[in-house]
């Protein structure tokens, strides 16, 4: 009986029909397997990809808050009046940044000095100023002293001319009593 069922099945095999389609089966079945497999494949490697971009984000993500955290530490200076300090510049986002704040700080510095050398020049003006006033008004003062005594002085003379005055108006009246006096004693 196993040997009746042994030549059937050799016998079956070795006919080309059974033969034909046995092999399309197993191209069917490598042909799906090779599919299955192609697109557990590429469902990998989208993953990978995925997490790979992911990742190269989350990296470019930290780089960037860290060149931000340094431009900030970088600025600290700033903040107390420090304008010699200056931001890095680098090739990073924040390298742009760091360029005009270096820039400005930079104006902000030539204009403190501006502003100092100008404060500076200012008070030197004024001190030559307050000079020139101080001298003025010690002149003034002169003056006002010189004019002073020379108002009592030409006082002086105007009492002296009123007392002449008026002792050549009681000379003038005495003589004219005088002459009166003599003219009717003459009489």
């Amino acid at each position: 009986n196993l040997d009746k069922n042994i030549d059937s099945l050799l016998s079956i095999h070795q006919n080309n029909d059974f033969s034909k389609t046995n092999m399309a089966r197993t191209i069917i079945i490598l042909g799906v397997l090779f599919f299955v497999m192609a697109t557990i494949l590429l469902f990998y490697i989208y993953t990978i990809e995925h997490e790979n971009r992911a990742l190269m984000d989350k990296i470019e993500n930290n780089k960037n808050q860290s060149s931000i955290l340094r431009l900030l530490n970088e600025m600290i200076p700033f903040q107390y009046g420090d304008l010699t300090a200056q931001a890095t510049v680098s090739d990073d986002i924040t390298g742009a940044i760091a360029d005009a704040i270096n820039a400005t700080v930079t104006s902000l510095g030539s204009l403190v000095k501006r502003i100092k050398d100008s404060s500076f020049t200012m008070n030197q003006k004024t001190l030559q100023m307050s000079s020139i006033s101080t001298n003025m008004l010690r002149s003034n003062q002169e003056q006002s002293s010189s004019i002073q005594d020379a108002a009592k002085s030409v006082q002086k003379i105007a009492d002296a001319m009123r007392d002449i005055a008026e002792k050549t108006q009681q000379t003038a009246a005495t003589a004219q009593t005088s002459a009166l006096i003599s003219q009717n004693g003459a009489e």
